[in-house]
């Protein structure tokens, strides 16, 4: 599927970079070490507390709250795992969520609770992202907020 849209993008895996994973759940990075076999020239990244349960071919970089990585801007958002990460790409105006939101199909809703290893920590994360300003929303599960993001997390915010 990555391959495919690297594609649909014009561009091979020669083109890739960086890879940002929001967290450390299977889900997430299952397929790493083949995209990382790909992508030769590419480094990945998260959230300090998640690393050590990522198994990559190569070193993953940690990345922390407000770091920039190729113009995008990491947003710390633990709660779901401790080293949740989000990612802002504020000239765009999309906020790739992970698992700390999760798309209804009507709009946004927290994270999961079966899978969330703090909720105190992730609605207080939900709280942080309802700050920011973007007009999409992408998530780890559920489809995406493609108007008005910032007011549907603002939203869900209020009424934890």
């Amino acid at each position: 599927d990555i391959e495919r849209g690297l594609e649909a993008a014009g561009v091979g895996w020669d083109a890739v970079g960086h890879v940002l994973l929001t967290h450390k759940h299977d889900d997430h990075i299952g397929s790493l070490t083949d995209v990382l076999d790909r992508a030769t020239d590419a480094t990945p990244y998260a959230g300090e507390a998640d690393i050590a349960a990522i198994n990559a071919p190569r070193p993953v970089t940690a990345v922390a709250d407000d770091d920039r990585v190729f113009g995008l801007r990491i947003v710390a958002t633990p709660g779901h795992t401790r080293g949740h990460i989000a990612v802002l790409d504020p000239t765009g105006g999309v906020l790739v969520a992970g698992d700390a939101l999760v798309g209804t199909g009507d709009g946004v809703e927290g994270p999961d609770r079966r899978f969330t290893d703090d909720m105190d920590t992730a609605h207080e994360s939900v709280r942080k992202l309802a700050g920011l300003t973007f007009t999409t929303v992408l998530f780890g599960h559920g489809a995406p907020v493609e108007r008005d993001g910032s007011a549907a997390v603002a939203a869900l915010a209020e009424r934890l």
